[in-house]
């Protein structure tokens, strides 16, 4: 009988655990990375949840309420060598970055908004299913902008791209129609 009140006791305490740790409390974590070779940079970000930004070169790390309007964070780099960015934090729903070499929004699975100013020769958004809204200003190739368009979502709803260039002039736009997104 001792044996079997302490069995169920332990399977009690393992249900709870697991039940605990699966519950997040609506936060769903983000991470985003991005490379970055200018001396100055600015992100914006938006969402209803909290940011940190690890500027990747060891000064200390920022960390911010963000909101739907956007919250901007900038740094000032000693020198404009190559620096990993890092943002981690929660309903992430948007963001604008500029003169960035590579791009990591894996991570940020409800991201709505992705503004992005640059060269960029890979952008992949396949697991931003929630993506309703893509700019892009700067010079991205056709070949780079093809590829992205190969990335993106057909979920059902309103979904707008914003693009110029070269590269947008002479891109296979119908990749992005036939997922259901619009050109602006």
């Amino acid at each position: 009988m001792k044996r079997l009140v302490l069995i169920c006791l332990v399977i009690t305490a393992i249900s709870v655990s697991v039940a605990f740790a699966s519950y997040s409390g609506g936060n769903s974590s983000a991470k985003i990375m991005m490379t970055s070779e200018k001396g100055d940079q600015r992100v914006t970000l938006m969402g209803s949840g909290t940011a940190t930004v690890d500027w990747g070169d060891g000064s200390e790390k920022v960390t911010l309420t963000l909101n739907e309007n956007g919250v901007a964070f900038e740094h000032t780099y000693p020198n404009a060598t190559k620096r990993t960015i890092t943002i981690n934090g929660n309903n992430i729903t948007g963001l604008r970055c500029g003169d960035i070499t590579s791009l990591d929004v894996s991570g940020c699975t409800e991201l709505k908004k992705l503004h992005y100013r640059g060269i960029l020769p890979i952008l992949d958004v396949s697991k931003n299913t929630a993506l309703t809204e893509l700019m892009l200003i700067g010079q991205p190739s056709a070949a780079a902008l093809n590829a992205l368009f190969g990335t993106l979502h057909s979920n059902a709803g309103e979904k707008k791209i914003f693009t110029g260039g070269t590269g947008a002039d002479e891109c296979d736009r119908s990749i992005a129609e036939k997922k259901g997104w619009t050109f602006q």
